[in-house]
């Protein structure tokens, strides 16, 4: 599967979701006005600044590295400013925007602490950065038993792809690498059993049999193996056995 930007928005639209009320809780804890300035960095197809938007913060801004997702973005909100651009090297001035956020972004970046330097650079004095999700696969828990090779294969493709599977658990030191004040860190609320939910096992397979498929490439796993897992994966979903926790981390800090 190639990146898709009409498959992935369903995907980013999911995550949104996962995290809308924390992201609520947040902006309103740290007492955002609607006029706010607020940019995300790695907004990928849009789906988290669409829902910035929805709640009324309408100055909203995007960067993304990958110009397919931008232009489904702008497809779908031609009035959204967004940006082509490296997270690494942000084209904004100096302190320009009151609230600089990303959503699982860190584990994907070649380099999470120079993302946040930029993010950081890019907020006013009195400013927030804000880290809505960023995951720890290394702690993560599959059921039932017969699942448990399945995390492992998916962390061992994660891996090959290059992602930072423990970035979850490193924001605290991250945030403090930065000379940030009033830092917290805390954890999204533990998974459930998973309900079966036709539209949401095959959107949540796709992206582990996407993850998977890496493996196949490098001849660790056979199309076989994938399939018997896939069939593992829905008859545990089916019998509301499937288990899957992986400790996720948000946080914010304020720029001084």
């Amino acid at each position: 599967m190639d990146f898709n930007p009409r498959f992935w928005h369903r995907r980013f639209t999911q995550q949104a979701g996962w995290t809308s009320e924390v992201r609520r809780y947040i902006l309103q804890t740290l007492r955002i006005p609607a006029h706010a300035s607020i940019l995300e960095v790695g907004c990928g197809t849009g789906a988290v600044l669409s829902h910035i938007y929805r709640e009324g913060f309408h100055h909203v801004y995007g960067a993304d590295i990958a110009f397919s997702g931008l232009q489904y973005a702008r497809s779908r909100a031609p009035h959204r400013r967004l940006s082509c651009a490296d997270g690494l090297s942000l084209p904004f001035y100096d302190k320009c925007f009151t609230v600089s956020l990303c959503h699982y972004l860190l584990l994907w970046a070649t380099d999470p602490l120079g993302i946040l330097q930029e993010m950081k650079r890019v907020t006013c004095d009195g400013g927030f950065l804000v880290v809505l999700a960023e995951p720890d696969y290394a702690q993560r828990k599959d059921e039932p038993p017969a699942l448990r090779k399945l995390g492992e294969l998916q962390n061992m493709a994660l891996l090959s792809m290059g992602a930072h599977l423990s970035i979850g658990s490193q924001l605290q030191d991250l945030f403090e690498q930065l000379n940030l004040a009033d830092i917290k860190v805390n954890m999204l609320k533990p998974a459930t059993p998973l309900p079966s939910n036709k539209q949401e096992d095959s959107l949540e397979w796709q992206v582990i049999e996407y993850d998977l498929r890496q493996l196949v490439k490098q001849g660790h796993l056979s199309e076989d193996q994938v399939e018997q897992f896939h069939q593992l994966d829905a008859e545990a979903r089916q019998e509301g056995k499937r288990l899957l926790h992986i400790p996720t981390y948000f946080g914010w800090a304020q720029v001084v």
